[in-house]
């Protein structure tokens, strides 16, 4: 009998994967789990190495990168537990947390989407639990990022205590649910390769009754950006047309133009102030991030194409 199946995406990062394993095989003592390791493609021998080292687990080769959600539902399909745990490849345990979670969602064990705490790896909270996004929430955080994401660690830390508490939507880093709810929202939509899959889904199981929590009961370390440097342009393009799709389906083509807009005005202005700073000695960081900027604008403004780059 198998309670929980962990669904993990490998993208070249085999020994991220393999330390999120690791940690699994370290904690989970009590409830009956299969990991299912489900490889987007990456062509670096991940599979192999990762047969070898657990051949106990289920590795799954896809012949083509699915993207975030793509990968995800190849491997809920294949899961034979009752509740799926979505686990980041970055991601790792650092306590039991499958007796909790499964407490937490129920004698049913339907109705809920839930996640855990979400760590940095030096231990400050990081946030992982949202309200859904608005164009002015876009525009704040298009002024400064560092702010928005300041405001959630608190939110985290100050206004989410009890054992669950209702949010919008919550990171793909850790989503558990039962594997008859992933299945009855329709799993993940394909369309969206990355950076706003989760949004989407949450709003889609909404739509069913399924809502989205967060728990200060559990926690777990997520590294963040294990498979794509965040500070980079395949990063930026995936994000901005991860959520302008998003926005396209749910919000129709004015929002997401108005939102196309409001992406263009930050990569102007950050690309204006990153060459500034770039002007002084030893700030290469900076130049490198004022060529970011100035690739997701011209791509925004339709002068380059995003498929040349992501």
């Amino acid at each position: 009998m198998i309670d929980v199946s962990y669904v993990i995406l490998n993208w070249k990062t085999p020994d991220l994967t393999s330390q999120a394993i690791e940690s699994i095989r370290k904690h989970e003592k009590t409830v009956p789990y299969e990991i299912i390791v489900v490889d987007n493609a990456s062509g670096d021998g991940s599979v192999e190495t990762l047969a070898s080292r657990f051949p106990w687990a289920r590795i799954i080769a896809s012949p083509r990168n699915l993207g975030f959600a793509g990968g995800n539902n190849l491997g809920a399909r294949h899961a034979r537990g009752e509740m799926v745990l979505l686990f980041n490849s970055d991601a790792y345990e650092i306590e039991e947390t499958l007796p909790t979670l499964m407490r937490l969602l129920g004698r049913d064990r339907k109705g809920k989407i839930i996640t855990c705490t979400l760590l940095n790896p030096d231990g400050s909270i990081q946030p992982g639990a949202f309200a859904f996004p608005t164009l002015w929430s876009m525009f704040l955080e298009s002024l400064s990022s560092r702010s928005r994401l300041e405001a959630e660690r608190r939110a985290a830390q100050n206004g989410m205590q009890e054992d669950l508490h209702r949010v919008g939507w919550v990171s793909g880093a850790l989503v558990f649910l039962a594997r008859e709810d992933f299945e009855r929202v329709g799993g993940m939509d394909e369309s969206i390769f990355m950076y706003a899959e989760d949004i989407d889904f949450a709003r889609r199981a909404e739509s069913v009754g399924l809502l989205c929590y967060y728990t200060s009961l559990v926690r777990a370390v997520h590294i963040g950006g294990g498979s794509i440097n965040a500070a980079s342009v395949r990063s930026l393009i995936l994000t901005d047309n991860g959520r302008i799709g998003y926005w396209r389906k749910w919000h129709g083509q004015l929002s997401a133009a108005a939102l196309r807009s409001i992406f263009a005005w930050r990569s102007f202005l950050r690309m204006a102030g990153f060459s500034i700073l770039g002007l002084l000695p030893r700030r290469a960081a900076e130049r490198r991030k004022a060529r970011m900027h100035a690739t997701g604008l011209s791509i925004l403004l339709g002068v380059r194409d995003a498929r040349d780059f992501a």
